[in-house]
């Protein structure tokens, strides 16, 4: 887990990943999650793929990622359930 810097757009936010990613052939696990307020608003986090011409972006709570494998997994259900069928 990474945390942003404070005075850019995103502090108060986390990158979270795989210690497996790789960013020059981005496969694995990685995410940008806000934090858990005091309040009510639970952090959430954002999920991003680009498959073929679609760009899809999945957003789930960031209590989710104790399990973070399982989140991976039924994302990728989930976007092949989504391509056409040839």
């Amino acid at each position: 887990m990474k945390a942003f810097r404070s005075g850019t757009p995103y502090q108060g936010e986390d990158l979270i990943y795989d210690a497996n990613y790789d960013s020059v052939t981005p496969e694995g696990f990685f995410v940008r999650c806000s934090r858990n307020s005091v309040g009510p608003t639970p952090g959430v986090c954002l999920y991003s793929q680009r498959n073929e011409q679609a760009d899809i972006v999945v957003r789930f709570p960031r209590d989710w990622l104790t399990d973070w494998r399982a989140i991976e997994a039924g994302i990728a259900r989930l976007i092949e359930g989504l391509r056409p069928r040839s």
